[in-house]
This record gives structure tokens, sequence and C-alpha cells, in this order.
């Protein structure tokens, strides 16, 4: 059975981030970390960034990674929205871009190749602009 590697309980850290809401720090009430805590109730929301939204992710060992998992956040005039992402893991290489048009979702996509890694950057590759961000990033592998 596979598990969500990208927990902050599960050791995973916000190395880097484009932006978070208000300047503040990866772990404020709109900071990065809360797209690392299993709760779609919280959410990592850019200082709009729109297209430039990123995030980069330090899974504190490596894992084999076979799967990914998003949701985005959005507001309720239609901004905010990742409707795609692209993710590059530490052999260099650039995953998707991986389509998530409904915000209401949660998508989970398949990796053709289990690869291993330690670091995952994530990049928002298709916005609706302003202040994106997301409620939750997952990376799918065996238990650690």
């Amino acid at each position: 059975t596979l598990v969500n590697v990208a927990l902050l309980s599960l050791g995973t850290t916000v190395t880097a981030v484009s932006s978070n809401f208000g300047g503040g720090g990866v772990d404020t009430g709109f900071g990065a970390n809360n797209a690392l805590d299993g709760a779609m109730a919280t959410e990592w929301s850019t200082n709009g960034d729109g297209n430039g939204a990123w995030v980069e992710l330090d899974l504190g060992a490596p894992r084999a990674i076979q799967g990914v998992g998003f949701r985005s956040r959005k507001m309720t005039d239609g901004t905010s929205i990742i409707r795609a992402f692209r993710m590059r893991l530490d052999d260099g290489v650039w995953r998707g871009p991986f389509d998530t048009p409904n915000p209401d979702e949660a998508y989970r996509f398949d990796l053709d190749v289990t690869a291993t890694t330690r670091t995952v950057r994530l990049e928002a590759t298709d916005t609706s602009g302003g202040n994106t961000g997301a409620k939750e990033i997952e990376l799918y592998a065996a238990p650690p």
C-alpha cells in the first residue's frame, strides 16, 4: 500500500517557495506548510505569483515516488487556481504537466516510471492568476 510521504508528520520540509501570502513564512496562516499537513481545510497561498508559483520539498530521505497528488486552492472570483503543474525530481527530469482544471477535485497521477528522489520541485504551468497555491500536495511511495 502506498502512502503520502509528502506529509510534514513524516519528515518532509519546505526548503524554498516562490512566496507565501503577505510575505509570511512557511509556517504562517497561508504558508506552504499548509499544503503538506494532510488537511483540505488549510492551504498554501502565494503572494500573487500566478504562473510563477513554485515550491521545493525535501522528503528527509530518498523515496521511490510512484505517484503525485494535487488539489489547487481557489478564490470565489475564479482566480488563484493552478490548472496544471510540473514536477522535477533529483534526476533533473521534468514530469508533467499534470492537468488539474477543477479546484474542487483532488487529482492523483501515477508516474510512468518509479523514481527515487529526496527533493521535489513543483511549478505551476497554467493558472487563473493571482494568489495561486495548493490545498494539498501529495507524493506516493512505499511506507517509510
